[in-house]
Formats: structure tokens, sequence, C-alpha cells
């Protein structure tokens, strides 16, 4: 009878709930889209589908936390795992959560798994998921207890929380071990609840379960994001209270995954900030994004668990595999993502300029439009070569792009995604050097989140930025004794800039002297040898001829940056000899408090490493030296492209100081100061929008009437010539003619001023006082006038 009874269960716990729970999906969308369906044609597509690919990783993760759980007590296969944890968690939706607890317990019989251990196993999965939302709802605990009106206690409330989850974290993760250590009843009682598994396991699971609703934190995040605009400075507090939210709804086992409660804590924590209102939208749309998210990861999972889904399987047997290579590829994709949506928010909002986007662009595009190397002069009106310049020769190579995509948001894109790329050769590098690829990876990590990297990649585009990668794939290729492939990155990072042909040619000399101990033969090591010699030596000649002989030429006068060290001399020979022949002169200037903060905050984010290892740094020593003696204070500030040259290096002697270091101290104590270290550095001094002083004006402050002027600018011929202050500068640069205001008024066809630079040259009231000047000057006629921007034409030129 009692058989009978089960089987009955079984059948109407099967596909009957499940469509059940479809029936309840769709009357909450249907009760719920009235108020949202209007807004539709205002959400940004971008974001939203980054929220569901946040919230489609958090039934992941809960899903693969689930199937590690289960795998104590018999072997499943994961794709199958995933798809019957997905459909019993589908079941939630059906009033009365036991559905989907009474789901999991029958559909897991059948694989094996008696429903006493089921039952164990829910408890445990809700223990990790309850433990993980604390931990990732403690970076909202502010904005949580300004809820309750209790922030002039929040210091003492703060660390009460702390010091108790701190206790409760300890007992939880090594509960196994105490509870066999202890005899009095009732402490053995509580121990009793918690997971039995080992203090090594119940780590793993709890940081797979606080990854989880952190991703969770994110997609609700994101998808708030497409429709509402919030300051993306608070993102990890705000995206932390979505994991709040969700962690109250679970505990409100009452209602299905909390439906309504989740929403009142949403609308609790956002109504100051966006209105009851648009509050309680945000709740309703957070949630219609879950379960679209949920839908669609049941449906991958049933492709996994279908023989037939091939792809799928390869797919997740190659991230099993090769799992460093897969979050290796991951964190290069967020960042990529990030920065190119940041950098063309900056473009859109015109916070680029033509110092430098706009100069890099024109160049560029001149040179596929058959005036090659050529741009206007950005310090006057004359057209001259790029040379008279800088030697970034590499603007050329990118020019035939252009052909393809006619914008300068291409040297933005081409700038991330080659940055993104020096990585792969820091984890490479890294593996190579310490043979360890979980350090290698946070070596990678520790880039990708490292302020000097985001401030060259945020701020505008510089060729010489290319050369963070081309140089860490050269020394690589050292490492790996491939001559062809170190020759070719070499001589591309010496195309970004012309001082960059030193560091080439020191790292040849490097390849020289390394190849001594080679295990080649005799001939191949003379050869290695005899060309890697020859680079070198070609290297520093290119570098002498560029800076004595053909910038001087072109330009008509000494390399402009010769002027930044006066103090030692005003030739190239004469600076060199003053800094070799007087060292008391360096010291003082090295020691001087702003270089001395400088240098901090370029070995801060590796943890000062480089210490142990500062041979590596020779390769630096031209970009670092020239940064430190310079007396233009911007080159000696971590804020612009100066460091480019610099980076690998840090990174480079790091990685040789991490591996001297484990020679007596502990390689995992390494692994989370250098962690430590990157994070702090990150939030300290770092642009990235959790950081203490974020660079994210471009997304809080967007140009109100952005869409107006860019219509405006868009309809201007590239045949005329223009003189446009310099925020204007980079998105009019496809033209033979731009002129920076005050340069290029009386030649310009067009005079366009956006009067909103802070950093506007003379300064903001002088270029005002141009404007107006112009109203009243008889050549010219106001052609548009809307926000901060004015143009005027210039009356004698056709239309």
């Amino acid at each position: 009878m009692s058989n009978k009874i089960f089987s009955f269960l079984k059948f109407i716990i099967g596909w009957p709930i499940s469509l059940i729970a479809v029936i309840f999906i769709f009357k909450i969308i249907g009760q719920k889209s009235i108020s949202i369906f209007p807004l539709f044609n205002q959400i940004n597509i971008f974001n939203l589908m980054l929220g569901i690919i946040f919230l489609t990783i958090f039934f992941f993760l809960r899903g693969y936390l689930w199937h590690l759980i289960v795998r104590e007590k018999t072997e499943i296969n994961l794709f199958e795992s995933l798809n019957l944890w997905a459909i019993s968690e589908f079941k939630r939706y059906v009033p009365g959560s036991i559905w989907a607890f009474l789901g999991r317990t029958f559909s897991f019989e059948k694989k094996g798994i008696k429903k006493k251990d089921t039952a164990f196993f829910l408890f445990y999965e809700a223990q990790f998921f309850i433990l993980g939302c604390i931990i990732v709802s403690l970076l909202s605990i502010s904005k949580i207890l300004d809820l309750f009106n209790v922030n002039n206690y929040s210091g003492i409330i703060f660390f009460t929380i702390y010091i108790l989850f701190f206790l409760f974290f300890i007992i939880f993760i090594f509960n196994a071990s105490l509870s066999k250590k202890n005899n009095i009843k009732i402490i053995k009682l509580v121990l009793s609840i918690f997971p039995k598994f080992n203090y090594i396991k119940n780590i793993k699971f709890l940081s797979l379960s606080s990854l989880a609703v952190f991703a969770f934190g994110l997609g609700s995040y994101f998808s708030s994001i497409a429709l509402f605009n919030l300051d993306i400075r608070n993102f990890l507090i705000d995206s932390s209270f979505f994991t709040f939210s969700i962690l109250i709804g679970y505990l409100s086992i009452i209602t299905p995954m909390g439906l309504g409660v989740r929403e009142g804590i949403i609308i609790l924590g956002f109504s100051k900030i966006l209105g009851i209102e648009n509050a309680g939208i945000l709740a309703i749309f957070t949630r219609f994004v879950l379960i679209i998210s949920e839908l669609f990861f049941i449906f991958l999972t049933i492709k996994l668990s279908s023989k037939n889904e091939n792809m799928f399987k390869k797919f997740f047997s190659f991230t099993s595999k090769n799992k460093y290579i897969f979050f290796l590829g991951l964190g290069i994709i967020i960042y990529v993502l990030y920065f190119i949506n940041t950098t063309f928010l900056r473009f859109d909002n015109f916070y680029t300029g033509k110092f430098d986007l706009g100069n890099m662009s024109q160049t560029a595009w001149n040179t596929v439009n058959g005036r090659i190397f050529e741009f206007t002069n950005p310090n006057g009106t004359e057209i001259v070569s790029r040379l008279a310049f800088h030697a970034d020769f590499i603007l050329i190579l990118i020019s035939p792009f252009y052909l393809l995509w006619e914008s300068p948001k291409l040297l933005l894109l081409i700038q991330t995604l080659i940055i993104s790329f020096g990585a792969i050769y820091i984890y490479l590098i890294s593996n190579n050097i310490l043979k360890n690829k979980n350090i290698s990876l946070v070596f990678a990590f520790s880039y990708l989140i490292n302020p000097l990297v985001n401030y060259v990649n945020l701020y505008d585009f510089h060729a010489v930025a290319l050369a963070i990668t081309f140089l860490l794939a050269a020394f690589f290729y050292i490492l790996k004794n491939k001559f062809l492939l170190f020759l070719f990155f070499a001589i591309l990072a010496g195309l970004t800039k012309e001082q960059v042909w030193l560091a080439s040619g020191i790292l040849s000399l490097y390849y020289f002297i390394k190849t001594y101990n080679s295990n080649f033969s005799s001939t191949r090591k003379k050869t290695i040898r005899f060309l890697s010699l020859i680079f070198s030596l070609i290297s520093f000649f290119i570098f002498y001829v560029l800076l004595w002989i053909v910038i001087p030429n072109v330009s008509g006068s000494t390399h402009f940056a010769l002027s930044y060290y006066s103090d030692f001399g005003n030739s190239p020979g004469k600076i060199i000899k003053n800094i070799i022949f007087d060292p008391i002169k360096i010291i003082s200037v090295v020691f001087q408090e702003k270089q001395l903060e400088y240098l901090y905050n370029l070995f801060l984010p590796v943890g000062f490493l480089s210490i142990f290892s500062p041979l590596f740094l020779i390769f630096a020593l031209p970009d670092l030296g020239i940064n430190l003696l310079s007396n233009n204070k911007q080159l000696s500030d971590i804020y612009y492209q100066y460091t480019s040259t610099i980076i690998p290096f840090i990174f480079i002697s790091s990685i040789f100081g991490f591996k001297i270091l484990t020679k007596k101290i502990n390689k995992n104590i390494l692994i989370i100061y250098l962690l430590i270290c990157s994070i702090c550095a990150a939030y300290h001094i770092g642009p990235l929008p959790f950081s203490k002083n974020p660079n994210v004006d471009m997304y809080t402050k967007p140009l109100i009437n952005r869409s107006e002027i860019t219509y405006f600018l868009d309809s201007l011929s590239n045949e005329y010539s223009v003189a446009a202050t310099n925020n204007l500068g980079a998105y009019l640069s496809n033209r033979e003619k731009l002129y920076v205001i005050p340069n290029g008024i009386e030649q310009a066809d067009f005079v366009i001023f956006l009067l909103n630079d802070p950093f506007a040259q003379p300064s903001l009231t002088s270029q005002k006082e141009m404007a107006l000047s112009l109203q009243k000057n008889l050549d010219f006629e106001l052609v548009k006038k809307t926000g901060d921007l004015v143009a005027f034409k210039r009356k004698n030129i056709a239309k």
C-alpha cells in the first residue's frame, strides 16, 4: 500500500506540478508586466544581457554545489544532476515550498540516494546558501542598517556583527573536528545540525555558494541598470543588497521563494533613491528577469542532459578539464566588457579629447586616406607629420582597420583587447617560472584589477599602451626560446613609441645572455646569440636616430619632451651625461615626496614583491628614469599612459620575487598576501566602480542632450575644417584639418564649443568669452546652440 502511495506522490510531483508552476509563473508575469512593458523601449539591452548571464551563472553554481554534495553518496552525471536540480527548483513557484523539496527527494531517489540522505543534503544545501548570502550581504550592511535607522550606532553594530559572524564561521567550518573533540552534550547537539564534511570541503562548498549568490547580486544589479540609472559607485553595496533580499525571501518559507517578501525588501532598499513607484517597478522587473534566466537555465540543462547534444557536453567537458583556462578567459571577458563599455561611454559623453585620442585617430584616418602619418598640429594650424612629436608608427599598421570601421572607438576597442591579452602572458610567464596554475591565475587576476593597467586603458588611447602586452609576449618567448616570436613582439613594442626601442634592446641583450646556457646545438646557439645581439644594437641605434636626428629634423627643434629635463641640460647628450655623472642630484630628485608616492603606487598592487628580484626592473629603467626625473608632474602620476612600459617588468620581477620567497614562506600565505595587496590597491588607488575614488563620471554624469549634439556633429561633412574645444576633438577627428581652440578660429569653416570642460585651455571662462565674441563677429553665423554646445559657421563657405 505504501509503495502505491509513494508512486502516486512521485507522479503528482512530476510534470503535473511543473505545469502548475508554469501557470503560476505566467500569472506572476501577467499580473506584474502591465507596469513593466511600457518601459521596454528604454531598456539597455547590453546590461539586460549581462543580468541574464550572471543570473544563469547563479543557477548553474547552485546546481553544481548540489551535485558536489550528492556525490558524497553516489556517482551521478553532472548534466543529469543539474537537470534534476533545475526541475525540482522550478516547482517552488507552486504555493507551498514543500513541492521543491519533495521533487528533489523523489528525483534523486531514482539515482540511488535514500530519502533520508536527500533530506540531510537539502538541509546542508540550505545552510551553505544562507551562510553564503550572509557573507555577501555583509558588503551592504550600511544599506541594511539604514532601513532600520540605526546608523548612529553603526560602528558598534558593525563590530558586533563581524565578530559574531567570524566566530560562527569558524564553528561552521571546523564543526566536524570540534564535535569529535567536545564531549559536552549540548554543544555536540548544536554542532550536529551543521554539515559533517571536513573543513576543506566546507570552505570549498561555502566559497561556491558565496560565489553563486554574488552572481545573483550582480545579475540583479545589471538587470536594474538596464531600466534605471543607479550610481555605479555603489554597485557592490547595491548588488549585495539584492543578495540580502533573496536571503530574506528564502527564509520566508510561507511563500514560494519569498515571492512578495523579496520584492518588499528591494522596494524598502531603493525607495529613497528611486521613489516608491520606481522601486516597485525595479522589484518586479528583477523578478521577471530572474524567471526568464531560470527558464533559460532549465533549457540549457535539458540540452546538456540530452544524449544528442554533443556540442554542450564538449564545451563543459573542455571547461572541466581546463578550468584554469576557463577562469582566465572569464576574467578577460569581464574585463573587456567593462572597459569597452566604459571607454565607449567616455567617448559618447565627450570625456575624451583631441589630446590624445583625437590626435591618434586623425593620424590613422589620414593614413588610410593617403596622407601617411599626418595630422593637424595640436598646438597650431599646419598639417605636420606625427614624427614631429612621437614615433608611434604602429598607428600606420592599425590604420587599415579604419576601412572596416571608421570611428575613434576602433582604437579604444583595439587598446582594450590587446591590454586584456596581457593577462594571458602574465599567466603563461608565471606558470613557466612557478609551475603552479593557481598562483598564475592569481597573478593574472592581479593584472586585470591593477590600477596602473586600468588607468592606461581608461585614459583615452595611446599607442604605447599596446606595449604592455607586446613586451610581456616578448619576454615569454625568450623563456620559451622562440626567437622569431620574440623578435616579432619586440619590434611591435618598439613601434609604439620611440623610447620603447630601449626596452626592446635590453630584452634582446637578456636573450643573448640567457641563450649562453641553453640546450641548443652549437650552431643554433651561435645563430640566436648573434641575431639577438644584432637586434639589440639595431634597437639602440633606432632609438638614437629617432631622438637625436629624425624627430628634431621633422619638428624643426629638439624633442618637445626634453624641456621636462631642463635641470639636467638642453640636449639629449647633456641630459644623459648629467644623469650618469651627477648621482647626488638624481638621489635628491628621486627622494622627493611626490616621487616616493609614485614608487609606492607602482609597486603596492603586487605587494612590493619586485624588491626581492630587482634585476628584472632593469628593463623598465629607461621609462622609470624618464618619469622620476621629469619636472612634468604628470609623468610621475599613475593616472596616464606613462607607466605602460614599466607595468610588464613590475609583474615579471614580482613573479621571480614570489619564487624566491616560496623558499622561506608557504606559497598559500603568499597567495593570500598578493590577493589582499591587489584588492586593497584596486580599492584605494584604482578607478574601478568599487574603488574609493572611482572614475565613473561617464555613468553618473552623462551629457543630457547628447543625442542632439551627436546628430549635429555627425551632419558635418569631413570636407570642412573645424576648430573645436578639446572635448570635441576626438569625435570630430576624422578630417584632414582639425584645430584645437583657441587655435584655428580664423582658418576654420566651423568653430564649435562644448562649454563644460573644467580643464579647458586657456580656461573655461576664456572659451565662454570667445563664444560670446563670435556671436558679434560678422564673419560667422550661429548655426547650433543646445545646452553647452555653441556652433558657428563661417559665412563665406558653401553649404
